[in-house]
């Protein structure tokens, strides 16, 4: 399963996915019962740390480490980057040999397998937040990155979908405005039909990657029944349930009245919708709030360079709620875009700890840069973001101010945890963007979600 966002562990031009964990590799050793690494002066801490992270630029990861040493000069930081379809593979084999990294981010996937092998950071939280730190988390996160009781991912940034990014200049050109509280499928149907009679595309998606199909099901299902889709994966509510069956019903007129663009279950979000989007292609698409680094001119350039846009402009964007044609508006859900963990194995843990300290709880370290870029806000309270750059400022600070509430206070996960569960998904979606009958798809996927181990 993949979940591309730009919001990434290093940088807004560095895409990352977060990948399904395998059966949990060898080596490694439970977390220790000495907890003194936890609680020491970070500013007191030298040696040596290794970190690992999946991206595909170097440089950037070295650009994040000399910031951190400039903080914590005692401490040589070595930020290593793993290309993404050898992470997992690469980092169970170090871990196994005793030579692994001494701290290395997890997608929330991967905790199933590296979770056994990595410290509790509770005494980190405690410390470094105190005693009530859950108080002090977004909500959605406070159970994000544990393991059986033991919080052993450090969450960063966050990145939520139930969103959409509506090119506002190429609807002005067409002369239309995008339909801001709407209910009724058939009222976007007419809408996106206005849009094709222009020669555009409507909404984009990348229905290929299983991530952006379940992002639009779960605000699908919400504008239905808020809440019902998480229900469902915990195994609280059975897939056959009328509100879910609704939104499979609406997932698939979603292609039978052509909303979403021709060809999309043949498309990948990154590169084939984004560059679609980014050449002016379709008027909005089904993008999460990660891509609200839209917003500042550097970015929109370069996205628009990469997807072979001649001498390009700023994109008059904004971010708006995905559409509540359930009935319902939809609110955003997020998850962490990764999660940083402690090698119990580790020699220099007072080291490492500071690390994760400044890269995912410091309120003045990496999430602050992160929310400042837009990358995504952090996942504790009190980090506020002060955006520099933005293209057309007074354009974007009505998307900015909806994000800044929602996720300050996001309280459903978007994360599936459970392999087998996102295997049946992928498949129910596709089945039903095929035609496959709604009743038919839902009898299925609560026949695979009946046999998922959720212990």
């Amino acid at each position: 399963m993949s979940r591309r966002t730009r919001g990434t562990v290093l940088s807004s031009l560095a895409l990352v996915t977060a990948l399904v964990a395998g059966a949990c590799g060898g080596g490694g050793s439970p977390s220790s019962k000495d907890t003194v690494w936890a609680s020491a002066d970070p500013h007191k801490a030298s040696g040596k740390v290794v970190a690992w992270a999946w991206g595909d630029n170097q440089e950037i990861a070295d650009g994040i480490a000399a910031r951190f040493m400039k903080v914590y000069p005692n401490i040589e930081m070595k930020f290593q980057v793993v290309a993404l379809p050898e992470y997992v593979k690469k980092l169970s084999a170090a871990l196994a040999s005793g030579e692994g990294p001494d701290v290395y981010n997890l997608g929330i996937e991967m905790i199933p397998q590296f979770g056994p092998l990595s410290e509790d950071l509770t005494p980190l939280y405690e410390s470094v937040l105190g005693k009530d730190w859950e108080s002090k988390m977004i909500p959605a996160m406070v159970e994000e990155g544990t393991y059986k009781g033991r919080r052993v991912g450090a969450p960063g940034n966050i990145t939520g979908a139930g969103t959409v990014i509506v090119n506002q200049g190429l609807l002005k050109s067409l002369g239309l405005t995008w339909p801001a509280g709407i209910t009724s499928i058939d009222d976007l149907a007419g809408f996106c039909a206005q849009v094709r009679a222009k020669g555009k595309g409507c909404l984009g998606i990348g229905a290929k990657d299983e991530w952006v199909s379940q992002d639009v099901l779960q605000a699908l299902a919400n504008s239905v029944k808020p809440g019902v889709f998480r229900e469902a994966v915990e195994g609280k509510t059975p897939w056959t349930d009328p509100a879910l069956v609704k939104a499979f019903d609406l997932w698939q007129q979603l292609f039978d009245k052509r909303i979403v663009q021709d060809g999309a279950l043949a498309m990948a979000m990154y590169p084939d919708t984004d560059q679609a989007f980014q050449q002016g292609k379709y008027v909005a698409s089904a993008m999460g709030t990660w891509i609200a680094q839209n917003f500042t001119v550097e970015n929109s350039i370069t996205y628009q360079k990469g997807a072979g846009v001649k001498n390009p402009k700023p994109l008059q964007t904004t971010v708006e709620r995905f559409p509540g044609i359930g009935g319902k508006p939809v609110d955003v859900f997020a998850s962490a875009a990764w999660g940083t963990a402690i090698n119990a194995s580790g020699k220099n843990k007072a080291a490492a700890a500071a690390w994760v300290n400044w890269y995912a709880l410091d309120t003045q370290g990496e999430p602050k840069r992160a929310a400042d870029t837009l990358v995504g806000p952090a996942s504790i309270h009190g980090v506020k973001a002060e955006p520099k750059g933005l293209a057309y400022p007074d354009l974007v600070a009505p998307s900015i101010a909806y994000l800044s509430e929602q996720m300050a206070d996001v309280k459903e996960v978007r994360a599936v945890t459970y392999p087998k569960l996102i295997t049946a998904l992928g498949l129910a979606l596709q089945q039903s963007a095929s035609g496959t009958g709604s009743k038919s798809v839902t009898q299925q996927l609560q026949a695979a979600s009946a046999a998922v181990d959720r212990t």
